[in-house]
């Protein structure tokens, strides 16, 4: 099998990317000497078999001027003219080849005078044309900052890898994507920024020495063609990450990458290069979704892909035909075991999958401005069962989850407060769980619209609560009055000491906070018993009760206390 340095490039493609200037290889200069001097002897014996420069077969000439002047510019037109004026229809050619009447000396000399200022003329314009189409050609295969095959010049090197698919060259392709490229970018500047991609490929060169095959692919994205011969994608991206972990020195800046790498291998059925594209970009999808560095793109990643496109074409469809529906898990005081609240969780009832779990398609909505319309239907469904429940005298909160999406404008706030007031519900009655990763998004912005939904008496919960990275200034910050405490904390926190150590810690916390505590995946007696002796004070969990309908919820309501 031939190796990814033996690939048969074209030469302008091949020349462009390696940075070179000429526009012919050596084998086709060779050959447009070659035909130039076929086409000057053709055209010699053609004017003199025709009977001399009498006759207008001498303007053949210039055709092999021309050539000449297109392969090698104006040197080479002027010595193609010279030799078309001064020997091939010059002074020993004939007027008259059967009289032998010689040629006037002023009518070969203007001859070959105008030859040769066709020759540099032409030359000249060619030369100049070819120069822009150069400029052009680099504009296009190259980054005009880090002089890197751009992403058009990777599609060109796949579609002669493609094309030449006798040559079963085992080839992967690598996708790396720094992924605090903003945040360089905010502190260091576009200065130090724009350098990224070339000062990554000085640290790695040595492990792909060749011209094509490190490509610019965007801002904070960079593709790396790999010759599986060496290694496999997946292993050579190992390698790849581990050479990048030492800080990059830019602009005499030590500057810390974080990055992510997807990569996959050419297939025996690809017919274009956009197929090897897409699935690396798919397994660097993947990577960044599971919250690995490194991930290899597998064929059930196909099948994920195509249920995550149908799922998102579906939703509005799903939202007007009234296949989402919530189902509420049940809150339990710990200190006298009474019904308190439920939280709303949504479920899609798909027609064809069945009923989907929020995991299924909630990670897909809020990548797009579709989370906005489902956090809507949400917190208006939600808000119509706390009023029902109040309608009927039961004293059952209702909680629900927004996305940090949802809390960058003040739209989702009104529309809560709107309908709050329009249905004459108790504010009280209602609680917004917002999630760690939200207050990360933009603390300042969050800060204002739950300081209005908790001025209308709206409660506010921290939701999963040990399972991110919240700063505790947060807790102080924000207008919160319950945190919520993740299951993953909270599973068989009876078995572990650790663990033990970690909720007592949180709940001594709220409490000297003036925070109530939830405790989440409650699953049994003991954790019941522990969580009451730590000072929680509410929890969920299958120990009390699944996600339910709203009408199981009330009856609950009137059953006796759960201790």
């Amino acid at each position: 099998m031939p190796k990814l340095a033996e690939l048969d490039l074209p030469y302008a493609l091949q020349s462009t990317l390696s940075h070179g200037g000429r526009h012919l290889g050596r084998m086709a200069q060779a050959a447009a000497v070659a035909v130039t001097l076929a086409l000057l002897a053709a055209v010699t014996w053609i004017v003199y078999a025709t009977g001399g420069t009498q006759t207008a077969y001498l303007h053949l000439a210039y055709v092999p001027v021309l050539l000449a002047a297109s392969a090698f510019g104006m040197i080479g037109g002027a010595i193609a003219a010279m030799l078309a004026g001064f020997g091939s229809v010059g002074p020993l050619m004939p007027m008259d080849t059967s009289s032998g009447a010689e040629q006037p000396l002023g009518s070969w000399l203007f001859r070959a005078g105008f030859f040769l200022f066709f020759g540099v003329a032409a030359g000249l314009v060619i030369g100049h044309l070819r120069r822009q189409l150069r400029r052009i050609r680099r504009a296009s295969y190259l980054h005009p900052v880090s002089r890197l095959p751009t992403q058009a010049a990777l599609e060109q090197v796949l579609s002669e890898v493609i094309r030449q698919r006798e040559s079963d060259l085992p080839l992967g392709l690598i996708t790396v994507e720094v992924r605090n490229m903003d945040q360089i970018f905010n502190t260091l500047g576009p200065e130090i920024t724009q350098h990224i991609p070339a000062a990554i490929v000085a640290r790695t060169r040595s492990d792909f020495p060749l011209p094509w095959q490190i490509f610019h692919l965007h801002s904070g994205r960079i593709g790396v063609l790999v010759d599986e011969h060496v290694a496999s994608a997946q292993t050579q991206s190992s390698a790849l990450l581990d050479t990048l972990d030492e800080p990059l020195v830019v602009g005499d800046v030590p500057v810390y990458l974080d990055l992510v790498i997807g990569a996959a291998s050419l297939e025996a059925d690809d017919t274009s290069p956009g197929r090897l594209m897409q699935r690396s970009n798919i397994a660097l999808a993947g990577a960044k979704l599971k919250g690995r560095a490194v991930a290899h793109y597998d064929n059930t990643q196909r099948s994920e892909r195509a249920l995550a496109m149908r799922l998102l074409s579906e939703t509005t469809r799903a939202l007007t035909a009234n296949q989402f529906t919530l189902l509420y898990q049940p809150q339990f005081r710990l200190d006298d075991g009474r019904l308190i609240g439920a939280e709303a969780l949504i479920r899609w009832q798909h027609p064809t999958l069945g009923l989907l779990a929020p995991g299924q398609f909630i990670p897909l909505l809020e990548a797009t401005a579709l989370i906005n319309r489902l956090s809507q239907w949400v917190a208006s469904n939600a808000i119509q069962q706390a009023a029902a429940w109040q309608k009927a005298g039961l004293d059952i909160s209702v909680a629900f989850n927004v996305s940090p999406r949802n809390m960058d404008d003040g739209v989702l706030t009104d529309a809560i407060l709107r309908q709050s007031r329009e249905l004459d519900l108790q504010p009280h009655r209602l609680e917004m769980e917002i999630t760690e990763s939200a207050i990360i998004h933009d603390a300042g912005m969050i800060g204002r619209h739950l300081h209005a939904l908790r001025e209308a008496g709206i409660a506010i919960a921290l939701d999963d609560f040990g399972d991110g990275y919240t700063s505790v200034k947060h807790l102080t910050a924000l207008p919160l009055d319950k945190l919520k405490i993740d299951r993953s904390l909270v599973h068989s926190v009876t078995e572990d000491p650790r663990r033990m150590r970690i909720v007592s810690a949180v709940a001594c916390m709220a409490q000297d906070l003036g925070l109530r505590t939830v405790a989440e995946g409650v699953e049994d007696g003991n954790t019941v018993d522990y969580l009451r002796s730590e000072g929680c004070d509410i929890a969920q969990g299958y120990f009390y009760g699944k996600p339910m309908s709203a009408s199981a919820v009330a009856e609950l309501a009137s059953e006796p206390v759960v201790h």
